[in-house]
C-alpha cells in the first residue's frame, strides 16, 4: 500500500513539473518588422498626432496609415499591410488589428481572401 502510494505521489509530481504553464491572454504587442514610403502612427489619447512611424514594438491603441506604394510588416501577424490602408490596432494583452480601409495581405506576396480584423491570441 506504501509502495503505490509512493508511486501515485512520484508520477503526480512528474506530471506537475513536466506540465507547461498556462498562458493567459493573447501574445502582447504588435510589432512593426519592416516598412517602406510613407507610414504615419498616431496614438489614440487625448492630443495624439500622426508621426512616422518606426520599427519596435506597439503598446496601446493607435492607428496606423501607409501612403501611396508604402507598405509595412507585422511580425506577430505575419500579415503586410499595403498601401493607402487605414488600420486600428489595440495591442495589450490581448491585441486585436481592425482594417478601416484599404487591405492586409500575406507577406510572401501571395493575396489571398481580404482580411478586414485580425484577432491576436
Amino acid at each position: 500500500m506504501q509502495l503505490k502510494s509512493l508511486l501515485l505521489g512520484l508520477g503526480a509530481a512528474v506530471c506537475l513539473y513536466v506540465a507547461s504553464p498556462a498562458q493567459a491572454g493573447g501574445i502582447g504587442q504588435v510589432v512593426i518588422t519592416g516598412l517602406h514610403g510613407r507610414v504615419e502612427i498616431k496614438p489614440l489619447h487625448p492630443g495624439g498626432r500622426w508621426q512616422r512611424a518606426k520599427i519596435g514594438g506597439l503598446q496601446g491603441m493607435y492607428l496606423l496609415r501607409t501612403g501611396p506604394r508604402s507598405w509595412v510588416h507585422l511580425g506577430n501577424t505575419k500579415a503586410c499591410v499595403d498601401s493607402n490602408t487605414l488600420l486600428f490596432i489595440g495591442s495589450g494583452s490581448d491585441s486585436e488589428i481592425k482594417v478601416r480601409r484599404g487591405r492586409v495581405s500575406a507577406i510572401d506576396g501571395k493575396r489571398g481572401k481580404r482580411l478586414t480584423q485580425l484577432w491576436l491570441h
